[in-house]
C-alpha cells in the first residue's frame, strides 16, 4: 500500500498553465495528454523509470523554469499525479479520474487523454503488442482506440465498431480492467 497522494486543483492549474506557456517546449504534453500518458506508464506490462518517460513529456526539449521553487513545483506535480494514480489503481478501485478537457457545451473530450496513453504504449510497444495479439484480451484496449482521431479529427475507428466500444466502455472502465490485472 503506497501513502495515499492527493494532487489539488491549484496544483494541476499551476501545471497546466506551465505547460501551455513559453516556457514548456512547443510541442510537449498538454494536461490531458500527459494523464492520459502516465496513467499507460502505471498500468503497463512493463515498468518504465521516471528517467526515461520525464524526457518523452518535453518531447526531448527543455523547459525553461523561472527558479528552483517553479522547477520543483511543476515537476513535483507531474510525479505526485504518477503516484497518485498508483496509489488510486491500488487502493481505491474506481476512483481514478481521468483529466479530460471539455468542450463549451460541457461535452468530454478524450482524445488527448487516449494520444498520451498511446505514446506510453509507444515506450513498451513489444510488451503492448502482446495483448493486441490475445483475442480475449484485445477487446480491453477498444476504449482507447475509440478515442483515437485523425489529422482532420475523424475516429480511426468505424462507427459500428464505435458503438461496440462505447458499450464496452461502460461495462470495463479503465481503473477496473488495471485494477483486476487486465492491463
Amino acid at each position: 500500500m503506497l501513502k495515499s497522494f492527493k494532487v489539488t486543483t491549484e496544483m494541476l492549474d499551476e501545471l497546466d498553465d506551465f505547460l501551455m506557456s513559453d516556457d514548456a517546449p512547443e510541442d510537449c504534453m498538454q494536461i490531458s495528454e500527459l494523464d492520459g500518458f502516465l496513467i499507460g506508464i502505471v498500468v503497463g506490462p512493463e515498468l518504465v523509470m521516471p528517467s526515461e518517460w520525464i524526457p518523452f513529456i518535453w518531447q526531448d526539449e527543455e523547459p525553461t523554469f523561472n527558479t528552483k521553487k517553479q522547477a520543483e513545483r511543476i515537476l513535483g506535480t507531474i510525479m505526485a499525479r504518477y503516484n497518485e494514480i498508483i496509489s488510486q489503481l491500488e487502493d481505491v478501485p474506481g476512483a481514478l479520474e481521468p483529466i479530460l478537457y471539455s468542450s463549451p457545451d460541457g461535452k468530454m473530450i478524450a482524445a488527448g487523454w487516449a494520444e498520451g496513453f498511446m505514446d506510453a504504449v509507444s515506450l513498451r510497444e513489444d510488451e503492448w503488442g502482446k495483448l493486441f495479439k490475445v483475442e480475449d484480451d484485445r477487446y480491453l484496449m477498444s476504449p482507447i482506440m475509440a478515442l483515437l482521431l485523425d489529422m482532420d479529427g475523424n475516429s480511426f475507428v468505424d462507427r459500428n465498431t464505435r458503438r461496440t466500444c462505447e458499450s464496452q466502455t461502460r461495462e470495463c472502465s479503465i481503473s477496473s480492467c488495471c485494477h483486476q490485472g487486465n492491463l
